[in-house]
């Protein structure tokens, strides 16, 4: 009794689903007609939209080793604090306002790499055309290197002025032993006491000498290429060879999908309408 009544079931189910698709070829006129008319919809859209091209750059924020750590050996500091940097052009560009209509071309995006390097910072600019996309944003990269290599070779300069410094110290800490031990040999048997406190200031000197060595070694170490590097381009601004949108391959089979779909929806509903019209 089961299986004569799991057989009925599947035999109405089979029923069912070749009712709905005669519904559909009964009306495949009106199908084709909905999916026509959302296809029409679609390259409209397509011809009146302008094209947009993007261009893309990134860069990495230089850096220049013990800036802003005076007095403290092997430290590194940013020309610019990346996530400044990153809200200073964000709102120059006026990225993301939503309420001020920016005109082409233009900054669309600027994003801070977060999972490597978090001094890698990413552009992506916005024209009509993929030169003018391509121009701009090489123009604003140019800019922005252009005032990073100021703030670059001025914190380069102070950090210059330092090792001089450290250096006339050494040599004046080295004449002064020079002069002390002279003074010592001078001294040594005709007067022990006098020689004993040439002596201490000598030792006092001896144990400053190593100190300013080893940060005039750490200087030149953080001035070198491994711990100072001005702003630099990762990838230079790139010139599209399509457009970013519309996308029309995308629009075009996007509307077929939902033209059908649509289609068979209105196929179904005319034949209710045509049965409730043929019961009344």
């Amino acid at each position: 009794m089961q299986n004569t009544n799991q057989l009925l079931s599947s035999a109405d189910d089979e029923i069912d689903l070749i009712d709905l698709w005669r519904v559909i070829v009964n009306r495949k006129i009106l199908v084709l007609v909905v999916a026509i008319i959302s296809l029409l919809m679609a390259i409209l859209y397509i011809l009146s939209t302008p094209s947009v091209f993007e261009s893309r750059a990134v860069i990495q924020v230089g850096q220049v080793g013990q800036v802003g750590q005076v007095g403290q050996v092997g430290q590194v500091g940013q020309v610019e604090i990346p996530t400044v940097l990153l809200q200073r052009l964000t709102e120059k560009y006026r990225v993301n306002d939503k309420d001020v209509n920016v005109k082409m071309p233009k900054i669309k995006v600027i994003s801070l790499d977060k999972k490597g390097a978090n001094s890698v910072i990413t552009f992506l600019a916005q024209d009509y055309s993929a030169k003018g996309a391509y121009q701009y944003l090489t123009q604003e990269i140019q800019a922005l290197l252009a005032e990073h290599k100021l703030l670059y070779n001025r914190y380069m300069d102070i950090q210059h002025q330092r090792l001089q410094s450290l250096e006339k110290q050494m040599s004046a800490v080295n004449a002064s032993i020079e002069e002390f031990s002279s003074l010592i040999e001078a001294v040594r048997i005709q007067d022990p006491a006098q020689g004993a406190i040439l002596a201490i200031e000598k030792g006092k000197l001896l144990t400053d000498a190593p100190s300013l060595e080893a940060q005039y070694v750490s200087l030149q170490l953080a001035l070198s290429d491994i711990q100072s590097q001005p702003t630099t381009v990762f990838r230079s601004p790139t010139l599209p060879d399509k457009q970013a949108k519309p996308r029309p391959n995308f629009l075009i089979m996007l509307a077929l999908m939902v033209g059908f779909m649509l289609g068979i929806v209105a196929a179904f509903f005319a034949e209710f309408l045509y049965k409730v019209q043929s019961q009344s």
